[in-house]
């Protein structure tokens, strides 16, 4: 229940919203109500974003309790036992130790679109953006560590979650990815006339445990050691007479 100043709780604190937000771009700070479990996610939807600053939500863990804690403007005042995602690098105590942790940014993501994180038992902090795993984060993160959000600039308002279903979330990331990647950006600038001729991509329609990254060249099955099935990819078209559709092996 202790937040920032300008946070309000609702549906049994669960959700967290920034009020005056498009007046105030910090002071949204929010911290779970107990420290995190080993291989525990926590994990938050985005409920509402707005169309004005620069920056947007950023989340991970502190080792600050959140009934001690001077709550700070943004986490990134805070100079110890604090671990954040930002944009699409990490900061550590507020400064920079992972530049491009991951191919997504923070900044792009959308209303609906999932952000989630997990301290392993082996002490390794992973995060999650629709249900993807995005690898470690950092290998050594404290023993006991609180969840915080940081409903920073664009962001507004977001929702805990529990939702194992990941097909949604995956297909949303196949979404995200395309609309990022410099192919996509030409399309979009390019008038139909000067398009090259289409690439043989996966289609972005998968197994709902499957998801296709890296512009559609790439396809895999995020939770592996979980599911052994539900991972059919296709091509995004249909082959043509004496095209070869091939992989590394």
């Amino acid at each position: 229940e202790k937040c920032g100043t300008l946070i309000k709780l609702s549906n049994n604190n669960k959700t967290a919203e920034r009020r005056r937000p498009l007046d105030e771009f910090n002071n949204g700070v929010v911290m779970t109500n107990r420290p995190l479990r080993d291989n525990e996610m926590f994990e938050i939807r985005i409920d509402k974003l707005v169309d004005k600053w620069s920056g947007s939500i950023e989340i991970g863990v502190t080792t600050h309790n959140p009934n001690s804690l001077e709550y700070p403007a943004t986490m990134t005042n805070l100079q110890s036992g604090t671990i954040m995602m930002s944009g699409c690098g990490i900061l550590t105590n507020g400064k920079g130790t992972r530049r491009e942790y991951c191919e997504f940014s923070l900044d792009e993501l959308q209303e609906g679109d999932h952000i989630g994180l997990t301290r392993k038992s082996n002490s390794a902090l992973h995060f999650f953006i629709n249900g993807i795993d995005q690898g470690v984060a950092t290998p050594l993160t404290p023993p006991v560590v609180y969840g915080v959000v940081d409903l920073y600039g664009m962001a507004v308002k977001v929702t805990i979650v529990h939702n194992n279903n990941h097909s949604d979330r995956l297909r949303r990331n196949n979404a995200i990815l395309r609309a990022l990647s410099p192919e996509g950006a030409l399309r979009r600038a390019a008038p139909a006339a000067q398009a090259e001729p289409e690439r043989l991509l996966f289609h972005p329609n998968c197994g709902q445990k499957a998801a296709i990254t890296h512009e559609g060249r790439t396809a895999l099955r995020p939770h592996a050691t979980d599911d052994f099935n539900h991972g059919v990819v296709l091509s995004s078209r249909a082959l043509r007479d004496g095209e070869v559709f091939q992989g590394p092996g």
